[in-house]
């Protein structure tokens, strides 16, 4: 390992010691062509700091400081990774002993079943995701991946729901950014609005209408 102006340079690339060597990485990737286009949101500062979260979340997941600029995606709020991301991180960490994707079926019972086998643990953990699911969630048919690739974003789910539920420790609770892309960002609420009336308005109301011009008649 060598070192450039403080910048340990490893194997795999830079070694970002501390938060200095981070931010003058954020920097040099702000200017370049390669940073995604969510962190180049808001001030200067904003923006290294975008791509310092971004490089610290893929860090404690276990990803080198370009693959965290590639893998990882701010949806609503939350840090988030690729569903290829998410696979590789389980295979990174050794602990896969099988993994299958398939997609079957007909009609609304089509779907994506995924199986995954951990090194240790004598059951598989099996998951599935079908149209009749997709649609329950008002997602068949949905504007953009759902409709140009539909059987690819039943595999993601499904995929995503085995990993997380036989790799909880290596994931952290992460979700892939496939599967929080369909998340609202705001649930929809009914708000009841009751006028409250003054007590002149109640009781003008309860007074009798007065029809007359107001003017006298002598007979």
């Amino acid at each position: 390992m060598t070192e450039s102006n403080g910048v340990a340079i490893g194997q795999r690339g830079l070694v970002l010691h501390d938060l200095d060597a981070m931010q003058r990485f954020a920097q040099m990737v702000l200017a370049s062509e390669l940073a995604p286009t969510a962190y180049k949101k808001g001030s200067t500062a904003q923006q290294v700091a975008n791509v310092c979260v971004a490089l610290q979340y893929g860090l404690e997941l276990g990803l080198s400081p370009m693959q965290s600029l590639q893998g990882v995606a701010v949806i609503n709020g939350k840090p988030t990774v690729y569903g290829d991301a998410l696979l590789g991180l389980c295979y990174a960490s050794g602990l896969v002993e099988e993994f299958e994707v398939n997609v079957a079926g007909t009609g609304d019972t089509r779907g994506a079943v995924c199986t995954v086998k951990r090194k240790g643990v004598e059951n598989q953990i099996v998951r599935a995701f079908t149209i009749a699911d997709a649609k329950r969630a008002k997602l068949w048919g949905r504007a953009g991946p759902w409709t140009q690739y539909p059987e690819r974003m039943l595999e993601m789910r499904a995929r995503g729901f085995a990993l997380r539920d036989a790799f909880a420790d290596v994931l952290r609770g992460v979700i892939s950014a496939e599967e929080a892309q369909d998340y609202p960002t705001e649930e929809a609420r009914e708000v009841e609005v009751t006028i409250q009336e003054t007590p002149d308005e109640q009781e003008r109301k309860e007074q009798p209408e007065d029809h007359s011009d107001g003017s006298s008649h002598e007979g």
